[in-house]
């Protein structure tokens, strides 16, 4: 991938969990990588992937190949949020291409 394409800033980050003192667990969200990204709108209908209808992914966000995103992963590009649905869409070694639905 041209890193000029790559024209946003965003953060990924991923649920963690850690106990609360009182035998529970808290969750909250941890920062996993700043980077440049590429956002970009899915137009049409459907998306069907490994034989599952993907309807709900809005976006597909292209990154460099050395950022490892998994599901349900949220990436935040300024005040907008976004879950990640599908991972490993990319060219190993050139890219990360994943499937977003905005929060």
């Amino acid at each position: 991938m041209i890193p000029s394409l790559l024209r946003h800033f965003l953060r990924l980050e991923r649920l963690q969990g850690s106990p609360d003192g009182r035998g529970g667990w808290i969750e909250d969200w941890s920062l996993v990588a700043e980077s440049p990204g590429r956002l970009q709108p899915l137009t049409g209908r459907s998306l069907e992937l490994a034989g599952r209808l993907h309807a709900e992914a809005r976006f597909a966000l292209y990154l460099p190949p050395d950022l490892e995103a998994r599901r349900g992963d949220r990436v935040r590009l300024g005040s907008r949020r976004f879950q990640v649905l599908v991972t490993g869409l990319g060219h190993p070694g050139r890219y990360e291409k994943l499937l977003l639905r905005e929060l």
